[in-house]
Parts: C-alpha cells; sequence; structure tokens
C-alpha cells in the first residue's frame, strides 16, 4: 500500500500546509481490472500508482486559490512558469522588478509533468566532475537553474539521465520564492496578448484566472510559454489526423505488445518512442515524412538532433533487426485500411499472420512524390508506387485497377529492373545486365482519391513488387515535434517568424524585430542558435535568461552590464589574461550555449582601461560596443558537423576563438578585418599551459597597444612587438588557394566562418534569392530555407520578375560577429541590415609598427637560436658515434 498526500494552501497564510491521505492501490487494481486490461496492466501497477500519485497532486494544485492577487497593471509580464520563466522570474524578483509570471496550468514545470512521454530525460546529471568550482559543474549539470540556494538537481537523484518527475520537483520548488512574494500566479491562461496601435503602447493582456475574465496591462512582454502546439499539420502527411499522437502516448510499452508499428518523426520524441516500444513491438518502423536525412548529436555536435542514448532504433536497423526506416519520403499520405496479403503471390511470412487476424482495422501509408508527367507536386503530391507488368496482367491485378478507377494513372517509369541485376565478373572488370523479362510500371493516384473501397487493392498493388511495401501497421504515431502557439498573438502584435514555426525573428536583445517589446526566453529564444547550441534545453536558455534580464535592467533601468578593470600596463595585461583563463575553465554559460555567449575584453582609449565584461550574447556586445575596439573569445567548433571517424581521428576540434575587433564609426558595419587568435581542443578541456597563456597575453598587449596607444604603458608596447616579431609573417604572402587548402584561404571555404542564415519570404510575391550575384534560387511567399553562408557573403533579394536595374527589396552583408545563425526575413519595408565591408574603423586592424632594425635583430636572434640547436644536435650525434665506434666522416 502506498498514501497520496495532497496539499493545498489556506488562506490565512502560505506556511500553513494540511496534508490529507488517500488509500489509493486498492482503486488502482480494481479499475485496471474492471477494464479487462489483465496481466498488461498488472505489470503495470507501480507506475500506473505512480501517475495516480501526480494527477492527484495536479488536481490539488489545481484547485489550490492563488496566492497572488492580479493587477491590472505590470512593468513585465512574462508568460509561462516552465523554467525559463521561472529563471527569468528569480531574476527579476531578486532586482525588485514590478512583474507578473502567469502560468495557466496549477503549477510550475507542468510541461514535465507530461513530458517527456516516458519519463526518462536526455538531459545531463553528472554528480561528480573531479572539480569543487560549482561553476564548472554546470557544465555537465544539464537540469538546474541558476543563482539559488535550494539543492541542484544532482543532488536529488544519482541517475545519469533523471526522471522526470524529479525535475518537476525541482522546479515546482525553485519557484516556491516567487510564490509566496505573489508574483507567481497559477490557473491563468493568457488567451490573447495585442496592442490596441501596431507598435506603439503597452500590451494588453487577456487572461482567465480560474475561470474568470480578466484584462491586464503591461508595457514590457516576455512569452516563455515553450513549444506547446503538436505539428500535426496535412501538408507533408494528408491523413496524418489519424495518427496517435506523441502526447497520448502511455508511458509504458505494454500497451503495444505484438502489434507492429510506425512512427511518424525523426527527432528525439520519435527514437525515444521507438526505443521504449521495441522491447514489446514486432517491430517499429521510424518513418521520415520530410526530404532530409537526419545525423545523429555525435555527427552535429547539436543537442536536439537524435541522442545516443535513444539511437537503438539505429542499431537495430544497421544491424539488421527488423527495426528501421529513416529514409526521405518527401512526403507520405495515411489511411485507414484492412488489408491482409499481397495478390497474386504465395502469402508472405508476416502476411500468415495477418490472414489469421483477419481483416480487422489497420494503417496504410504511401509515399509520396510529383506528377512523373508534368513535375507538378497536386499539394503534397501523388501516391507513387511501382508495379510490375506481370501484376497488371493477372485478373487480381486487373480488379484493383478497376477499383482505382480513372483517378490512377499508370506509366512507363523505367526499362529496367530494380529489383534484381546480374553482373558478369571477368579478370579485370565487372558488367552489369538488367533482367528485362518483367518491367515495372509507374502507378499515381492522388491521395483524395484513395478510399475505403480501394485502398486495400492499392497496397496489394504496391506490395506486389516487394520492398519497402507493404507498409502496414497495427498502429501509428505522431512524434513530428512542437510549435509556437500563434493563437496567443492579436492583429497588432504577431511576430515575424521563421520558416520552421517555431521561433519568431528576433533582433540581439531576444526582441522580436516588428513587435517592440516582445520578447522570449526559454526554448523560444533558441531562434538565435537553432541547431548550433543549446539554447532550446535548460542548460541553454538558463543563460540566455540571465542574458536577456541584464538587457532589460540596461534598457529600460540604466543598469551597466557587471564587469572587471584593469590597468593597460604589464601587470594589468597579466591579470587580464589570468582572469580569461580562468574562465575559459571554468565557465559554464559560453561553454553551453557555444558560439553564441561570450566574455569581452574593450580596450578603452580614453581611460587606458581595459574593461572585462562576462557572458553576453555576441551580436548583442558587438551592437553595443561597436564603436570601440574590443577582444572577444567565446567557445566554437572549428568544423562543427564532421563524422565520428574524423571527431575521433582528429579531435572533436572544439576550442576557443579569441577575436579583435576595431571601432566602427557606424553601427552595423562589418569590419573589413579580423584577427581570430584560435586556443585548439585540450582534451580535459584545460587550456591553461606556457604555450597559451603566453600568446594570450602577447595577443591582448598588442591591441591594446594599438587602441590605447599612449594611454598604455611602454612594456606594453613592448610586449605588442615581441607579438609581432613573432608572427610567422611568410603566410600573409602566399598565393590564395583553393577549397581552404594552403596557408590563405577563401572565407567560403573556412568553416570558422560559417553561419547558418534563414532566408524566409514574407512578400505576397516570389523572390529571387543571390548570393555574391549568383542566383541561389526562387522562393515562393510564404516559403523559406535554410542556407549554408559565409562571413563578407552579400546576400539580395529581387522581386520575380527582377525589372532591369532595380534595387533589391533586401539585401544584407553576413557579419560572423552577428552570430552563427541570422535572418535573411524578405519582407514590405525591407532595408538593407548590413553595409558594405570597407567602412572605416577606428583603431584599425594593423599591429603595432616595428622598426627594420627590429625586425632584423629578431631574425638574427631567431636563426642564433637555430644555430645553437642544430650545433647541439651535431654534438650529441657525434658522442653517440663514438660510443658505438662508427667510423668518423
Amino acid at each position: 500500500m502506498f498514501f497520496l498526500g495532497l496539499c493545498y494552501y489556506l488562506p490565512r497564510g502560505p506556511d500553513l500546509v494540511f496534508f490529507f491521505f488517500f488509500q489509493a492501490e486498492d482503486g488502482i487494481r480494481d479499475a485496471q481490472e474492471s477494464r479487462g486490461l489483465g496481466d498488461v496492466y498488472k505489470r503495470q501497477e507501480n507506475s500506473m500508482a505512480e501517475h495516480l500519485r501526480g494527477l492527484l497532486l495536479l488536481l490539488a494544485l489545481s484547485l489550490t486559490p492563488a496566492l497572488a492577487e492580479l493587477r491590472d497593471a505590470y512593468q513585465y509580464c512574462v508568460v509561462g512558469a516552465g523554467p525559463g520563466g521561472l529563471q527569468l522570474g528569480h531574476y527579476l524578483h531578486t532586482a525588485g522588478r514590478d512583474y507578473v509570471l502567469l502560468e495557466r496550468a496549477g503549477s510550475a514545470g507542468y510541461f514535465f509533468d507530461l513530458y517527456p512521454r516516458h519519463r526518462k530525460l536526455i538531459s545531463l546529471n553528472k554528480r561528480f566532475t573531479g572539480r569543487e568550482d560549482p561553476e564548472f559543474n554546470l557544465r555537465h549539470d544539464w537540469n538546474s537553474l541558476l543563482d539559488h540556494p535550494i539543492p541542484p538537481m544532482t543532488s536529488r537523484t544519482p541517475e545519469r539521465w533523471p526522471p522526470a518527475d524529479v525535475l518537476v520537483g525541482y522546479l515546482r520548488e525553485f519557484g516556491e520564492e516567487q510564490e509566496r512574494a505573489g508574483r507567481l500566479v497559477f490557473n491563468a491562461s493568457v488567451d490573447r496578448i495585442d496592442r490596441t496601435v501596431p507598435g506603439v503602447g503597452d500590451f494588453n493582456l487577456q487572461i482567465t484566472l480560474n475561470g474568470e475574465a480578466r484584462a491586464v496591462t503591461c508595457q514590457v512582454v516576455v512569452v516563455a510559454a515553450g513549444l506547446w502546439e503538436p505539428n500535426q499539420s496535412p501538408r507533408r502527411v494528408p491523413g496524418i489526423e489519424l495518427a496517435l499522437g506523441y502526447e497520448e502516448l502511455p508511458a509504458t510499452g505494454e500497451a503495444f505488445e505484438a502489434k507492429t508499428v510506425a512512427v511518424l518523426g525523426l527527432g528525439n520524441s520519435a527514437f525515444e518512442t521507438a526505443d521504449a516500444l521495441a522491447p514489446y513491438a514486432n517491430y517499429v518502423h521510424l518513418l521520415n515524412p520530410s526530404s532530409n536525412i537526419p545525423r545523429p548529436s555525435w555527427e552535429t555536435r547539436y543537442p536536439g538532433s537524435p541522442r545516443a542514448i535513444n539511437s537503438g532504433p539505429w542499431d537495430a536497423y544497421l544491424l539488421k533487426s527488423l527495426d528501421g526506416g529513416f529514409q526521405p519520403l518527401n512526403g507520405c499520405s495515411l489511411h485507414r485500411c484492412k488489408y491482409t496479403t499481397r495478390g497474386g503471390a504465395k502469402p508472405s511470412l508476416e502476411d500468415v499472420l495477418r490472414i489469421k487476424a483477419g481483416a480487422r482495422d489497420r494503417f496504410c501509408i504511401f509515399p509520396l512524390s510529383a506528377d512523373a508527367t508534368t513535375g507538378e507536386s497536386w499539394g503534397a503530391g501523388l501516391i507513387t508506387i511501382s508495379v510490375s507488368d506481370t501484376a497488371l496482367a493477372s485478373d487480381w491485378g486487373r480488379e484493383a485497377l478497376e477499383a482505382l478507377g480513372d483517378a490512377a494513372m499508370v506509366m512507363d517509369w523505367t526499362a529496367q529492373n530494380s529489383k534484381s541485376h546480374l553482373y558478369k565478373v571477368h579478370r579485370t572488370h565487372t558488367a552489369r545486365l538488367d533482367p528485362t523479362a518483367v518491367r515495372e510500371r509507374a502507378l499515381q493516384i492522388h491521395p483524395a482519391n484513395v478510399t475505403d473501397s480501394n485502398v486495400d487493392q492499392l497496397m496489394m498493388l504496391a506490395a506486389s513488387t516487394g520492398s519497402p511495401f507493404p507498409l502496414v501497421y497495427d498502429t501509428v504515431i505522431r512524434a513530428l515535434g512542437w510549435l509556437h502557439n500563434m493563437s496567443l498573438y492579436g492583429s497588432n502584435a504577431l511576430p515575424h517568424m521563421q520558416t520552421n514555426r517555431k521561433y519568431a525573428v528576433m533582433t540581439s536583445e531576444y526582441e522580436s524585430v516588428n513587435v517592440p517589446n516582445l520578447h522570449f526566453a526559454g526554448t523560444l529564444s533558441h531562434g538565435k542558435d537553432w541547431k548550433r547550441s543549446a539554447g532550446a534545453f535548460i542548460h541553454g536558455f538558463r543563460y540566455t535568461a540571465r542574458a536577456l534580464h541584464r538587457i532589460l535592467e540596461k534598457k529600460h533601468h540604466g543598469a551597466n552590464w557587471p564587469s572587471s578593470k584593469f590597468k593597460c600596463d604589464a601587470a594589468g595585461i597579466v591579470g587580464v589574461a589570468d582572469h580569461t583563463l580562468r574562465r575559459i575553465n571554468s565557465a559554464s554559460g559560453p561553454y553551453q550555449m557555444i558560439a553564441t555567449l561570450g566574455d569581452v575584453i574593450l580596450l578603452r582609449n580614453d581611460t587606458g582601461e581595459l574593461e572585462y565584461v562576462e557572458e553576453l550574447p555576441v551580436a548583442y556586445a558587438h551592437e553595443l560596443f561597436s564603436k570601440i575596439p574590443r577582444v572577444h573569445w567565446n567557445f566554437g567548433y572549428w568544423k562543427q558537423r564532421q563524422s565520428l571517424h574524423d571527431s575521433i581521428a582528429e579531435g572533436t576540434k572544439f576550442e576557443i576563438h579569441v577575436w579583435y575587433s576595431g571601432a566602427t564609426r557606424t553601427n552595423g558595419r562589418r569590419l573589413h578585418s579580423r584577427d581570430l587568435l584560435r586556443l585548439i581542443e585540450a582534451f580535459q578541456t584545460d587550456w591553461d599551459n606556457d604555450i597559451t597563456r603566453s600568446s594570450l597575453e602577447l595577443f591582448i598587449a598588442s591591441k591594446a597597444a594599438l587602441a590605447a596607444k599612449s594611454a598604455c604603458a611602454p612594456e606594453v608596447h613592448d610586449m605588442a612587438k615581441r607579438w609581432v616579431l613573432s608572427l610567422d609573417r611568410e603566410n600573409l604572402q602566399s598565393t590564395p588557394r583553393v577549397q581552404g587548402e594552403g596557408p590563405r584561404s577563401s572565407l567560403t571555404d573556412w568553416t570558422p566562418t560559417e553561419i547558418d542564415l534563414l532566408v524566409h519570404n514574407h512578400l505576397s510575391v516570389a523572390v529571387s534569392v543571390m548570393r555574391n550575384s549568383n542566383t541561389e534560387g526562387v522562393l515562393q511567399p510564404g516559403e523559406g530555407r535554410t542556407v549554408l553562408g559565409h562571413d563578407g557573403d552579400l546576400w539580395e533579394a529581387h522581386r520575380v520578375p527582377n525589372q532591369k536595374d532595380a534595387k533589391p527589396v533586401k539585401s544584407m552583408v553576413l557579419d560572423i560577429g552577428m552570430g552563427k545563425v541570422q535572418d535573411f526575413f524578405v519582407a514590405e519595408g525591407g532595408v538593407e541590415e548590413c553595409a558594405a565591408s570597407d567602412q572605416l574603423e577606428l583603431g584599425g586592424s594593423d599591429e603595432p609598427e616595428v622598426s627594420d632594425c627590429d625586425r632584423l635583430l629578431s631574425n638574427l636572434a631567431r636563426n642564433r637560436q637555430m644555430q645553437g640547436s642544430v650545433e647541439s644536435g651535431i654534438r650529441q650525434l657525434e658522442q653517440a658515434r663514438e660510443r658505438l665506434g662508427c667510423p668518423a666522416q
């Protein structure tokens, strides 16, 4: 037996808690047996008990009167009390700001009450690291939030991949302080965010609070509601409404025992589902409705890619153990059917069981493609199968065609046999001969013309030619991820969205580009680092929430970003380099938010100081400090997307990139040139060694001397000269090579300056997209795609048809300083977002002047050093010759 405690706060005070205990185990068992579920559910007894405990707790919390009195107006309204909203709310609370945190459910972190469905998180919970530094340890604790005294997640469970229920308890405890302060309001569903006038004035929030309609006015709105809306668009999958949603799945796989299952999707929820069902199902196919081939996280180094923890389906597929799928279908259609066996030929081994089970309800899936004659897609596409001449000439084949009617088109596809090949093997070569005794035809039909009366005949025709058919399943599960709930926004507060329909197009302040003072936190901030860093996950967005709070503090309250200052003398250079290395070796924010968050050293020529500013969004830092020469560093990959083989053979290329950027007269100007000091991968993530420290000190000194000039002490200028003289300058004179070979490389081949450009056409007409005067393609209205660009690329969009000498409707010069993920959003009133790269720079990018005598003396010293090394080597060889008794030369 177990007892369940329900607690609620009485109106007389939040510290008075009453517990009511109910004996529930017998009730659960009776409920299971009354539904006739027998042994299947008896095996779930403990699990079901846990679920009932959680449901009753949620019920109790939903009946709890809100501690906070919801006022009519606030400066800040944060929508959603998930981990992102809780983290931002914590900082607003600590700063004493006027805010409210609105949660539609009866408790904080409600998303994790429901997901992941199979209750195991894929976020790392590493309890021991061999270090005592709590900041370093956060690099390997992916679940705890920041700057709060409650025990972290690593102290709550020993499991490397913790249960979701542990995270739920942690988040609720994290939110208690805000709840007691009256800032966290539960059962407050934000139904609409709008403005009276677009872009002007406060926001009006329509809220349902415990069933009562309320209106709240907010100066600033931060949406931290996460991605909740299931992706079930029929655009690629007609009939998707027939599938069982991921959000409807039970927590364990017993209900799928001895069933044949298809999972639509290739994200982590799909792999999680397939892995959980694999011990019970006949087999699980992961079907890919898109045109993309997924790459696992160990090749993308992106935590949102399919993870190794759920890689069982890949393993089973590659080792030929029934589970599989994965190949792009470019769309598919889903139909109810009663298919049992293929036509004509002897039933397959699987058909035998289907025949025994009878013509019961099943699901048939068909791939889609464009019209084989016209190339038109006709919506999502046409069902396309290959059928043999033999099948078409048979009695059952003619009956099947008759059932399909005139809607089915049969045409020549190929004279080749795609199922078997004959090879003549000679001494030195082979030749392939394709048997053509049986030819294949293409049969196409629109999904809307497939009905209950002909779907089985269509699958019989498809199955007659074999693999991959028949695609027939007892259950089809939709696991296509989540979308942004756009019903939140009224017409005057509707943000421009990226083509992925998940994230808004944002500024460097995590603010909508077209709705001022509408910001995004938590998972919804991930549009700035999509598929490049960890911004969609707790271990990433806890830092972007902290950055957003600091941005809001500066923007609305005049608070400066936290910083440290160093004098521009030898001790100051050593001190700032030491501080930099400590941050590189321990800071968790830049470590998790790769190439997105970084530290900046401002080289102030007015005061002669080096000001160290920690953990800024890189793009925000370059906008904020564009008129100040600066050094900034961030973690990065020399080549982020590479094979497992290359990562093992050559290293992961996870390293430190230290950039120098001169000042510009105008904000938003791309610098003509920059310097990058690359601190190459350290296996144990410890970059503090003699070589690195010396290089970093001299590099910073050279840039400080260049920027601050006489404001720096003479010894700093001496260090700058040492840096210049230490460089091998021959590469600067080398002939440029192609494909990144040799000492000089084109930026279009240089992986550190790769930029994922999210191109979207928001116009009502088609646009032609050009890169460096070369046409990249045409985007229809509402269409978008992600392309790979590089620093310095000029991107333009022209209306189609393009009038001669017409100006582009949008142009943009890519600047790596603005991040690894950037938006090229083509809309009415588009302007040139980034001007040409030859803007005059203040502070320059040249190194300190070195006289001819200095350079000669440096070369002479270097040659003497080499001479001494050679002479020492000769002496050692002569001594060895004498010991061995070799004759003298």
